[in-house]
Parts: C-alpha cells; sequence; structure tokens
C-alpha cells in the first residue's frame, strides 16, 4: 500500500487527502460516520468495540449491530470519495477498529504534538526550539474540529493549552531578538482563538509599544479591559494595567516635552527685531529656509525624537549614548537636506521639518523608526515621536 499516501487535517477543519486529492467530502455528509472516523483517525490505535459502544450508543440497545452497519457505511462513502477499492482504510482486529496502520499517514495532530514535544523537552537550543515551535505554530489552523461531541473536549483543551504554550515560547523568542512586528503578527493571530487572554493580550501592547505604535497599544488595552469586565465582571491583572500606567506616562512625558521645548524656543524669540544668533548658525538657517520656503511654502514643523526603555527594562548611560549615536546617524540619513537635527537633551533630538502636511511629517519621524529598527533589530529602546507647527511670530512685535 506504499503508494497511497493519507494526509489528514483535524485543526481547524476536517480533511483526509490521499496523494493530494480530497477524500473525505461524502464522509462528512454523515455526522456519525465522520464522528467515528474522526475519533479512530484521532486515537490512531486499535480501539475496542466496547469503548465505541461506550462513546457512541450509550443508550442504544443493539451498539453491536448500530457499529457494524456504520463501519461499513464509512467504507463505502471513502470508495465514494475516491479511495480505491482494494485500499482497507477501517480494520477490524482482535475485537476492535482502527484507521489501518499499513498506509502511509500523516496526522497534523500527531505532528503538531511532536513538535510542542520536542520544544518543550529542554533539550534544543535556543534557535532549533523556536523553529520547532514556530513548525508547531503554522500547523494550528484552528481549534480541534467541531467541538460538537462530548469526547473532543479534553483533546482539543490539551491541543489548545499546547498551543498557548508554543505562543509563549515565541513572544519570549521575539522579545530577545527584538523582533517586535514577528511579535505583534504572531499575538494578533492567537488572539483569534482567544481573544480575552490576558497574557497574549499584554504581549500584543508590549510588542505594539516597541514597534513604537503606542496609539494602538492604549487601543488594544481598552479594548481587551472593557471586553474582560463585560465577559467576566472583573478588571483586568495588576500587571496588565502597570503596562497601561507606562504607555500613559510614556505619552504624557512625550507630549509634556514638545510643549515645553516649542515654548521654550518661542520665549527666546526676541520681542522686537531680529533674530541674533552665531554667525555659522544664521547662514546655515538662511540656506536652508532660501531653498526651502517657496517649495514648502513657509510651513515648518517642529519634530522631537525621544529615546525610551521598554517597560521591562531601564536604559544605562553607556547604552544610551550609544544609542543616540545611532539614532543621529540614521536621522540624518532618513532626513532631507533641507532638515535640520539637534541634540535637545542626552536622550532627545529636536529637529525642523519643512512639510506641507502633519500627516508627511509624521511619516517622516515613521521613517526614521523603521530605519533604526531596520539597522538595530536587537536594540533594546523604544522611540518616540511627536510634531507640531512653529507658531508664526505675531506681526507687531
Amino acid at each position: 500500500m506504499g503508494k497511497y499516501q493519507f494526509s489528514i487535517i483535524m485543526l481547524g477543519d476536517f480533511q483526509i487527502y490521499m496523494n493530494g486529492k480530497l477524500v473525505s467530502e461524502v464522509v462528512c455528509r454523515s455526522k456519525k460516520a465522520k464522528n467515528l472516523l474522526q475519533y479512530l483517525l484521532y486515537f490512531h490505535h486499535l480501539v475496542p468495540a466496547e469503548e465505541l459502544f461506550h462513546v457512541f450508543w450509550a443508550d442504544t440497545a443493539n451498539p453491536k449491530n448500530a457499529l457494524k452497519v456504520l463501519v461499513h457505511r464509512l467504507r463505502t462513502f471513502l470508495i465514494q470519495g475516491g479511495v480505491p477499492e482494494n485500499v482497507e482504510c477501517i480494520i477490524q482486529r482482535q475485537g476492535g477498529y482502527a484507521w489501518n496502520p499499513a498506509l502511509e499517514t500523516e496526522i497534523d495532530t500527531e505532528r503538531f504534538l511532536a513538535c510542542f514535544r520536542d520544544a518543550t523537552s529542554g533539550q534544543l537550543d535556543r534557535n532549533h526550539q523556536a523553529q520547532v515551535a514556530a513548525l508547531g505554530l503554522s500547523l494550528y489552523k484552528g481549534k480541534f474540529l467541531d467541538e460538537t461531541e462530548s469526547w473532543m473536549d479534553a483533546p482539543s483543551a490539551e491541543l489548545h493549552q499546547s498551543y498557548l504554550k508554543l505562543v509563549h515560547i515565541m513572544c519570549t523568542f521575539y522579545q530577545e531578538e527584538g523582533q517586535s512586528e514577528e511579535l505583534v503578527n504572531l499575538c494578533q493571530q492567537a488572539l483569534q482563538y482567544n481573544p480575552l487572554d490576558e497574557a497574549i493580550n499584554r504581549e500584543l501592547i508590549v510588542g505594539l509599544l516597541a514597534c513604537g505604535r503606542s496609539q494602538q497599544a492604549l487601543e488594544q488595552y481598552r479594548y481587551v479591559t472593557n471586553a474582560y469586565f463585560d465577559a467576566f465582571g472583573v478588571q483586568v491583572s495588576e500587571e496588565l494595567r502597570a503596562v497601561y500606567q507606562y504607555i500613559l506616562d510614556a505619552e504624557e512625558a512625550s507630549r509634556l516635552d514638545i510643549d515645553s521645548i516649542g515654548e521654550q524656543l518661542e520665549e527666546k524669540t526676541p520681542g522686537a527685531g531680529a533674530f541674533v544668533c552665531e554667525y555659522n548658525i544664521f547662514r546655515e538657517l538662511y540656506r536652508i529656509e532660501a531653498r526651502c520656503l517657496d517649495r514648502y511654502g513657509g510651513r515648518i514643523y517642529l519634530g522631537l525624537l525621544t529615546i525610551s526603555a521598554t517597560h521591562r527594562e531601564q536604559i544605562n548611560d553607556t547604552v544610551l549614548s550609544r544609542q543616540m549615536a545611532v539614532l543621529l546617524e540614521v536621522a540624518r540619513n532618513s532626513l532631507r537636506r533641507g532638515d535640520i537635527i539637534s541634540q535637545f537633551s542626552e536622550s532627545q533630538y529636536v529637529l525642523l521639518l519643512p512639510t506641507v502636511t502633519y500627516e508627511s511629517g509624521m511619516m517622516v519621524l515613521d521613517r526614521i523608526r523603521n530605519n533604526f529598527k531596520q539597522q538595530n533589530p536587537r536594540s533594546p529602546i523604544v522611540i518616540l515621536g511627536r510634531l507640531r507647527p512653529l507658531r508664526a511670530l505675531d506681526s507687531n512685535t
């Protein structure tokens, strides 16, 4: 029977392929036949007839005959679906039934659990563990079968708990490797199956923060807290609320900083007369303004880039100095000739951006953050960006 290869899908759907051809359509039209086949496939060993009586015909007066008739129908359905008559898929041996072990058969649940066992064995190095975990996650297309039968509850729970553990393994790996976008994508996919899983929501929020998407992080927190309260009538954990407070603190600090910088610059502007500065500054500002004034209609935006730690880490002075140097080089290469950048504090740069709209100015800041992340995927920092227009001087001054 080596020329026949069967591939069984039981996660997210139920399908049987023989040599790449779907052969389970006819079987799936009969709920009883489908359930019996699913049971034999999942346990994948010789199942005693008494066990099948108990699972499927507990209240039937003649379960032996009912089983015999259903097995006959099941074999017929498989043949009608495309399995050759000489290929015996369901065998009867020693008072039990089984999917024929002589057939070359690959079942996604068995492959998934094998990946789980390897990934949690503690015997693989970090990269190999991540590869195996990622393979297991790729096999998990959804929860086990349709969960309409009571016997499915235990396998479904085991498989799903294994899935969640693989998710957390990969979350940790992505965090260690600085792969924030991959972390966000994984969490968003996992939340399709567990929208109220607090741990995954927390990882998603942290990932969004690491990507510089603080507004989305806030929206996700508000969504999950409302959903959690609606479902359970309680608040989310203290740990998740701590992440939320960190977002608020970082956002508020960034907002106050850029307003403060703008006010300081405005306050230093002379009330009357010419703006006095060193010649080299005057010369550079003059050339930039002359070059860009007509093109951008005289509109200039003030931008602020702030280096911040993730909520789990703090930045020491050495790391901060190194990261500031890297950010300056990235920003310089990401900006146009008409833009200006200057260090404002030990963790901040200010920018003058001649640009047409607020949206295009934000695109400049996003480009800097993205370029920094691409060049420094394992960087332990988050870059926050703010933008506001320069206020025109009072014409009477």
